[in-house]
């Protein structure tokens, strides 16, 4: 097998499209692409966005496999880069009637799929009659520990649960232009960590992230990119 007829931009794109989460609802296009999209045409309608794009660049040989055999290991260097509009905003990630124990007393609450963004509703018991709880009067979604992120439900001077009875939180993480575009990427990145014996090996393998670099505004086209480097190696026979 010859490494470059393999098209690892190809089979890379096909498994991270394969197995990624579209945050675009209702696509019917491809969202990751191999080789660089026409992004000037594509700007055009943000529901394209956001999309992935994966390109080669360019092997390297590393070593002979043997004095005896022809097989060269070489090293597979690829470009990922995300690509997401500015203002746009979407749930990445979905809670649903999470489960908390109501004491009275306590007021913070932290919930287990964190950093949040919003919380939609909050249900439980109120004086043994089921009840719908109300935002920013009831409770407020909140930043227990101070850096900057939710990570809580605190309960405020109005209505609260009975004492030990179960409240269930449902609540999104909702993310915007570049910290999507960084979602996303990290999400590529994991996934080929993790999964390239599975998806790749014997064809490309010990996958390395290479390069990392934080979102840019391109503003000729008015989107986030977020670059990310990876290396893979692989076998070329020859012809």
């Amino acid at each position: 097998m010859v490494l470059q007829k393999v098209e690892p931009d190809v089979r890379i794109a096909g498994v991270l499209q394969a197995n990624l989460t579209d945050y675009q609802s209702g696509r019917t296009a491809r969202w990751v692409w191999a080789g660089r999209p026409d992004l000037e045409k594509l700007v055009n309608d943000t529901s394209n966005f956001p999309l992935i794009s994966v390109e080669g660049m360019g092997t390297n040989p590393l070593q002979q496999m043997g004095t005896d055999t022809d097989e060269v290991e070489e090293k597979l260097s690829l470009l990922i880069n995300v690509w997401c509009v500015r203002k746009d905003f979407k749930d990445v990630v979905s809670t649903i009637d999470e489960s908390h124990t109501f004491a009275t007393g306590t007021d913070e609450y932290t919930l287990i799929n964190i950093p949040a963004s919003s919380i939609s509703s909050v249900t439980g018991t109120l004086s043994s009659v089921a009840h719908t709880f109300v935002k920013d009067t009831d409770y407020q979604i909140y930043d227990n520990d101070g850096d900057g992120l939710y990570d809580s439900i605190q309960w405020l001077v109005a209505d609260t649960p009975d004492n030990s009875t179960a409240f269930l939180v449902t609540y999104a993480r909702i993310l915007e232009g570049q910290d999507l575009a960084n979602y996303i990427a990290l999400e590529a990145h994991i996934y080929l960590r993790d999964n390239w014996k599975d998806d790749l090996a014997p064809i490309l393998y010990n996958y390395v992230r290479s390069g990392w670099e934080s979102p840019k505004f391109e503003q000729g086209i008015g989107l986030f990119r977020k670059e990310l480097k990876c290396d893979f190696k692989g076998l070329n026979i020859g012809d």
